[in-house]
C-alpha cells in the first residue's frame, strides 16, 4: 500500500507540472493504477510549483497571483487563494507531512489549516521567500528567500525555521547566499538548500 501510494504521488505530481505557454494554461491530471483512472481539466493560472498531499488526496498548485487547492479523489478545484505578489512572482506551495496544514510563499510565507482553510499565521510580509519546507515530523516549518526590497533597496538573503504550532522563531540561519530551494533529510538531522551554491544544515 506504501509503495503504490508513493508511486501514485509521483504520478500526481509528474503530470501536474505543466510548461508556461499562456496566461491561462490548462493544468491537466491524469492518474492510472490498476482501478484508479481520472483526469482534471480546468482553466487556472500557470502552474509552476506543486506538491500533493500526504495521502494523495489533494493538490496545491502555485503560480503567479494566487494558488489553487485540487481535490483528486472528486476531480474538482477546492478553493483558489490570493496571495501579495508585489516582489515574487512564483507562489510556492508545500503541504505538512501529517496533512494537517500546508504553506505558501512568495513576499511573506502563510500557514494554512487544510480543513477550515483558513490562514493560521504569517512570517515577514516584506521579505520575498522562495523555498519552504516542513520537517518530517511536521513540527519545523523552514522558509528561505533570495535578495528582497525595491528597485534601489536590497535585503539581504533570509533563511529560518519555525515551531508550526507555536509561530515561534527556533533559529535563524544566517545565509549569506540566496535560498531558492529547501528539503529536509528523511531523519530531520540535516537540511539541503540550493541557491547560488549548495548547502547542507544541521537542523
Amino acid at each position: 500500500m506504501g509503495e503504490t501510494m508513493f508511486a501514485y504521488r509521483i504520478i500526481l505530481t509528474v503530470c501536474l507540472a505543466v510548461f508556461p505557454s499562456s496566461c491561462a494554461a490548462t493544468p491537466v491530471l491524469t492518474s492510472k493504477i490498476s482501478d484508479m483512472s481520472m483526469a482534471i481539466k480546468k482553466k487556472a493560472p500557470i502552474v509552476m510549483k506543486i506538491d500533493v498531499s500526504p495521502d494523495g488526496r489533494y493538490v496545491l498548485s502555485g503560480g503567479f497571483g494566487s494558488f489553487i487547492l485540487w481535490d483528486i479523489q472528486q476531480g474538482k478545484k477546492v478553493q483558489t487563494f490570493n496571495h501579495k505578489m508585489h516582489k515574487s512572482p512564483v507562489i510556492r506551495v508545500a503541504f505538512s507531512p501529517d496533512g494537517k496544514y500546508f504553506a505558501s510563499g512568495c513576499s511573506g510565507t502563510k500557514l494554512w489549516d487544510l480543513i477550515s482553510r483558513q490562514e493560521i499565521m504569517s512570517f515577514y510580509e516584506d521579505d520575498r521567500f522562495d523555498a519552504i519546507a516542513f520537517s518530517p515530523d511536521g513540527k519545523q516549518f523552514l522558509c528561505g528567500g533570495g535578495l528582497g526590497g525595491g528597485l534601489f533597496t536590497r535585503k539581504p538573503p533570509i533563511m529560518k525555521s519555525f515551531d508550526v504550532k507555536t509561530g515561534r522563531e527556533i533559529r535563524d540561519f544566517r545565509t549569506q547566499s540566496s535560498v531558492f530551494s529547501a528539503v529536509y533529510s528523511p531523519d530531520g538531522k540535516y537540511i539541503l538548500t540550493g541557491g547560488r551554491d549548495m548547502t547542507i544544515w544541521n537542523a
